[in-house]
C-alpha cells in the first residue's frame, strides 16, 4: 500500500516551532532561494518518496517536524517500494514546483551499484532543485552509499543525509531485524532529515 501525505497550508512556508508564520524566516529563505537561480519555486515546498524506513519517519511526525521548521511538505511511501517505483513517483511529480526533494531509497534493491547510479542521475534531471539523498544503513548496501557520495562530490546539487554516524552511536534504535528502527530511531531520523532540508534549503 501506498501512504501519501500532503501539508500544504500557506501558514507552513516559514513557520516557526509553534506553526505560527515567521516574515523574517519567510523573507530569507526567498532570497536564499532567488540566489540559488529559482525565483518560481514554492521555496517552503517539500517532497518525500521513500520506502517503510520513510514511512517510519512519517509515523513519527516527519509533515509536522517539517512544519515546525517552515517547510510545507508532500510525503509518499511505501512499505517494501524499490528505487524503480521510487523513480516512477518522482517522474509523475515533476511537473510540480518543489523547492526541495528528499529521495530515501535502496533497502529494497538487489544491490546493482550502476543501477543506482543511474537513478540518483535520472532524479537529478527530472528536478532543477536541492535533492537530499538517503542510502539504506545496511552494511550490505555500502556500496550504494558510496555512489551516493561520489556522486555528490562532484554535484553541488546532491545531499547525502548519512544515518550511518548516529545508528552506530544508537544501537537500540534499530530494530531487531536489523533494517527497520524502533519509533524513537524514526523519531530521531526524522529530526536529522529535517535538520538537513533546513541547512539545504
Amino acid at each position: 500500500w501506498v501512504c501519501s501525505e500532503s501539508v500544504t497550508t500557506p501558514e507552513a512556508i516559514g513557520a516557526g516551532a509553534s506553526g505560527n508564520l515567521d516574515p523574517a524566516v519567510s523573507a530569507d529563505r526567498a532570497r536564499r532561494w532567488k540566489e540559488l537561480g529559482f525565483p518560481d519555486r514554492p521555496y517552503g515546498s517539500v517532497l518525500v518518496v521513500g520506502d517503510s524506513l520513510g514511512e517510519g519517519m512519517r509515523l513519527a511526525g516527519l509533515s509536522k517536524k517539517l512544519s515546525a521548521a517552515g517547510f510545507s511538505s508532500t510525503i509518499n511511501v511505501r512499505v517494501g517500494r524499490p528505487t524503480t517505483e521510487a523513480l516512477s513517483v518522482l517522474r509523475a511529480n515533476a511537473k510540480n514546483h518543489y523547492a526541495l526533494v528528499v529521495v530515501e531509497t535502496g533497502t529494497n534493491d538487489g544491490g546493482n551499484s550502476e543501477s543506482y547510479r543511474k537513478a540518483i542521475e535520472t532524479t537529478l534531471k527530472l528536478y532543477d532543485v536541492p535533492i537530499l539523498w538517503i542510502p539504506p544503513h545496511l552494511k550490505r548496501f555500502d556500496n550504494f552509499d558510496r555512489v551516493a557520495q561520489e556522486y555528490a562530490a562532484s554535484e553541488p546539487r546532491l545531499h547525502i543525509v548519512d544515518w550511518d554516524p548516529a545508528l552506530a552511536a544508537h544501537p537500540a534504535w534499530i530494530g531487531g531485524d536489523g533494517i527497520h528502527l524502533t519509533m524513537t530511531g524514526y523519531a530521531a531520523m526524522a529530526d536529522l532529515t529535517v535538520a538537513s532540508v533546513t541547512a539545504a534549503g
